[in-house]
């Protein structure tokens, strides 16, 4: 499986369990080909809204770029929404990180 597929296939995992935990949730595709900031995953329950990337790795170590961060406050603040990056490691589950 491609590593582009495979990340497809975690973001619609996440898609799932935010909207199972009363999220409603937008999948951006094509999110990372636009020059602008664009979050994989947009959710809100009415009272909070989080602007999600998604990573995922077969390791145990993710370094994240600083452009990567930039960008997701960047969208975050323009958009009135919480910056996350949703982690998934194989083997592991998903982590979350606030930048």
């Amino acid at each position: 499986m491609s590593s582009k597929s495979k990340g497809s296939r975690y973001e619609r995992e996440l898609l799932h369990m935010l909207w199972h935990a009363k999220f409603a949730v937008v999948r951006s595709a094509g999110s990372g080909l636009s020059s602008y900031p664009n979050p994989d995953l947009i959710a809100s329950n009415g009272k909070k809204c989080l602007a999600i990337e998604c990573k995922s790795l077969k390791n145990n170590v993710k370094y994240l770029k600083k452009e990567d961060i930039k960008q997701i406050i960047e969208f975050s603040k323009r958009f009135g929404a919480e910056p996350w990056f949703g982690i998934r490691f194989d083997n592991v589950g998903w982590y979350f990180i606030h930048p």
